[in-house]
Formats: structure tokens, sequence, C-alpha cells
């Protein structure tokens, strides 16, 4: 397959896993690769203790929030910064009040977040309530509502999914729970880089995020946090430390630090048209599917497959930049998944990169279309294709013109 982008010699369509450094991100944190502890007090580390303010107060004016209400810590990653709120609020709530505290999370969240809460669930830590979703894969605020407890002590509901792309009513559900005096944490790693998240709206207690999902270096993440709600839960770190301000130990990563305030720059930079041309991919994809001599239908409107080759759209009506579809042949007797293990691997050698689920699943069938009640026969049918800033109609155009061949390929 020829050369289809300015840098890569393949299609890339796993934007949700991650995304690729460019060169001027590569360039800036090279440029900090020899800069002092930022804690010193020699000029060198006085440019390192600089540039972390200057990236954070970005964030903060991005964010559409001030350095006076919020803290803003660097962490190793979304998920580090998930287990603090969890481990943090949980401990706090209990040492101060003497009650195991209650946390309602939805079904669709990383699952990181849902095995760090079932384990403190099991130790009797907290009580904890898991909020099914739609079938859309969304998640509404009357279960949310009704789940509500006198010692609830959090809700958490991720802003976006990794694997349908669904767009959750977190305005709404922060509004619900400071309704309740309740604090909302929300993980925005599908949501901030593709969109600001302009907490004048959004009114979030905590927010996560993570630098790789918008261009930025792996390992190092956000953690927005009200400093109001800190003070009120008397929370501690999770790892302890006078870096961060006391809130996160250990030395900054100036140079992952440079790196992802050179991407946020990149990346925010005329957002709202980048954000406008992936919602227009994900459109014109879903246009091209219906071209294909095959039945192709939405889960969410019910049952709609006929015999022979049905492709199923499992991802939300709104998605920002994700297609997850299923792939599945239907005859008088049975259904049968056209296996997406064997797909990924013909598109792999056709130099097209995609997903056959979450990229931190490792295989396992997924939680998320569990919840959905996808049956167990079409989850091993999935495919994910997620778009990036760098992606285009023609590498849609080569994706379909494979496509139906390997799908015979592969029944």
């Amino acid at each position: 397959m020829k050369k289809v982008t300015s840098e890569y010699p393949f299609i890339y369509f796993d934007n949700n896993a991650t995304t690729f450094m460019p060169t001027k991100v590569r360039n800036a944190m090279h440029d900090y690769e020899l800069q002092g502890n930022p804690s010193a007090d020699y000029a060198i580390a006085k440019r390192s203790k600089e540039l972390i303010l200057k990236s954070k107060q970005y964030i903060a004016e991005l964010c559409s929030a001030s350095l006076d209400d919020y803290h803003i810590v660097y962490t190793s990653g979304a998920t580090e910064g998930n287990i603090t709120v969890y481990e943090e609020v949980a401990a706090s709530y209990k040492e101060h009040s003497g009650i195991i505290p209650h946390i309602i999370v939805s079904g669709i969240e990383h699952h990181s977040s849902l095995e760090c809460l079932y384990k403190k669930a099991r130790r009797e830590e907290i009580s904890l309530t898991v909020i099914t979703p739609e079938p859309d894969g969304s998640i509404s605020t009357t279960p949310i509502q009704k789940a509500i407890r006198k010692n609830t002590a959090l809700i958490s509901v991720m802003a976006v999914n990794n694997e349908t792309g669904v767009v959750n009513p977190i305005a709404a559900i922060a509004t619900l729970a400071h309704k309740h005096g309740i604090p909302f944490h929300s993980d925005c790693v599908q949501l901030f880089g593709k969109m600001i998240v302009n907490f004048e709206i959004y009114d979030l207690d905590f927010m996560t995020a993570s630098f790789h999902k918008l261009y930025g270096p792996p390992s190092i993440g956000l953690l927005i946090i009200k400093k109001e709600i800190y003070k009120a839960y008397h929370m501690e770190p999770l790892i302890c430390g006078s870096q961060n301000d006391g809130l996160r130990g250990g030395t900054e990563n100036v140079a992952l630090i440079a790196g992802s305030y050179e991407a946020m720059q990149i990346n925010f930079n005329e957002r709202k048209d980048k954000t406008d041309k992936l919602i227009g991919l994900v459109g014109y994809f879903i246009s091209q599917l219906a071209r294909l001599p095959f039945n192709l239908y939405r889960w969410s409107d019910g049952d709609r497959s006929t015999s022979g080759i049905n492709i199923c759209l499992l991802s939300h009506k709104t998605s920002i930049n994700t297609v997850l579809i299923t792939i599945f042949t239907k005859s008088s007797t049975k259904v049968d998944s056209v296996c997406n293990k064997k797909m990924k691997e013909y598109l792999d050698r056709n130099h097209i990169l995609i997903s056959i689920g979450s990229a931190c699943d490792k295989g396992k069938p997924s939680h998320v279309l569990k919840a959905m009640k996808i049956p167990d026969e079409l989850i091993t049918g999935t495919l994910r294709i997620s778009f990036g800033d760098i992606n285009t109609k023609e590498e849609i155009n080569m994706f379909m013109s494979i496509l139906p061949t390997a799908i015979k390929s592969c029944k």
C-alpha cells in the first residue's frame, strides 16, 4: 500500500488507544532534558519551575478555571489520577465521619477504575453502586438519582467512552451531584483534547486526563481538583512528598511536561475546526459503510439483522471520533461473528491499523459491551475505528475498498 499521509506508511485508525507525537513535541522534550530539578533554586532549575507554572496556567485558561480555585497536578497518567480520587475520597470520608462511604460509578468506566473500586468494595472499604448503561451505551441521570444515599461520598462518570464513543451528560450529572452535596469526578481522557473541557459549563470537582491521547508523550497525565472539595474532605496525597504543591510527591518529569505543554498548544489550536472534521469523518465512514453490499443497522434501533452478512453499529450516534462495528453472518439456524482477530491481522497485513476493543483489555471480552447487553457472538466480531486529526476521507476510501475482501476472507 502506498504512503497515505505525510508522516506514516500506514493508515492509523486507533487514536483512542494513543496518538503520535509531532516533531515539535519531541523537540520540546529534548529542550528540557538537561534542565535542573524544579525544587532547586539555581537558574536551570528555575527555568523548569517556570515551565511547570506556565503549563498549569495554560491548562487553567483552557478550562476556564482559576488556579485560585483549582489544584492542577501532573500524574503518571489518568489511571493514577482516577485511583487517587477514589482512594483519597474514600479514606478521608471514612476517617472523618466514621462511616463507610458509598460511591456511584458507571459500568462503562475504564476497567482500571472499576477494578480499583471492586477491590475496595471486596475489602469493605466502600459500598459501591455500578450504573448500567442505556441500550445506546450512555449513562442517564435517572438511575444515578435513584442510587444516591445519605453516605454517598462520590459520583464518577466518564465524559466519553473509549469503545463506543458515547458522550455522557456530565454537566447534568454534576448538577445532580451538587444538588445533593456530593462531589463529582469525570474521567475526561477521551474528551480533553477533542474538545475543551469548560469548567464553567461542566462544574467538575475532579477531572483526569492523559496527554498521549492528544499528541503528547505517554506516562504523564493530569488531575484537576477543586480546592474547596480537597479542603472540605480533608484529602491527602496518594503519593506523599513536597512536589506538585504537596499534592503528589516525586520529582516532576520536566521533559514530559514540556512535551505535554507543546502538544496542548498544537492540539487546541483551531480545535473547533479539527473537532468538526472528526465528526465529519465519522459521518462519512458510516455513509460509505452503507454503500457496501451488506446489511447495515444500528444496535440501539433494535435487531434489524437479515440473512447473509450484517454490519451492526454499536457506537453512539453523536460520537466525536469513534465508530464501533460488529460484523456477523446470519442464517436460518445461527449467528456467527466474523472473527475480529483474523480481521485485525488481515488489515494489519494491508497496513491498516485498527482495534478490536480497548487497548488495555488485552483480548478480554469488553465489559462495556457486556454492560450494554451485547450478545457474546456479536462482541467477538467488533472492530473499533477511532479517528485523529491526521486522518482523511482518502484513508476511509482505502479502508472501504479492502473491507469486503477482508470480511469474506475471515468468515
